[in-house]
């Protein structure tokens, strides 16, 4: 099965080296294939974070209204600290890329180019 993946894998990054000379936007495929894949990610980034915002919500309602009960407020304490715990995970995350993406001037015009050699 390994053996599998890993044929897959290289079968879907290779036309990444047989192009490497070329600008990634003149590949019709690849050229569209990566800022969708980017887009998506965004999008799924922003769902994602409203979702653990929820879940925290979620947990301070129920430790708020179902506070007669101690077992009640144990669960609302547990959802409100996996809401956190995503919370500062992604937020860490997210601080992680853009420090990384400040520090080697990493544009954020969107555009994704393939390295090219520079003819001599």
């Amino acid at each position: 099965m390994k053996k599998v993946c890993i044929l897959i894998t290289l079968a879907l990054i290779s036309p990444v080296f047989v192009f490497a000379q070329n600008d990634a936007r003149d590949l019709p495929l690849l050229g569209t294939l990566i800022p969708q894949f980017g887009n998506l990610v965004g999008k799924l980034t922003t769902i994602v974070f409203a979702v653990a915002l929820l879940v925290f919500f979620w947990g301070v309602a129920k430790y708020i209204f179902l506070s007669g009960s101690e077992e009640a407020k144990a669960r609302g304490k547990r959802i409100m600290t996996g809401g956190i715990i995503a919370l500062f995970i992604m937020v860490s995350i997210w601080g992680i890329v853009e420090f990384i993406r400040k520090d080697f001037g990493i544009s954020d015009d969107k555009t994704i180019g393939v390295p090219r050699v520079k003819p001599q």
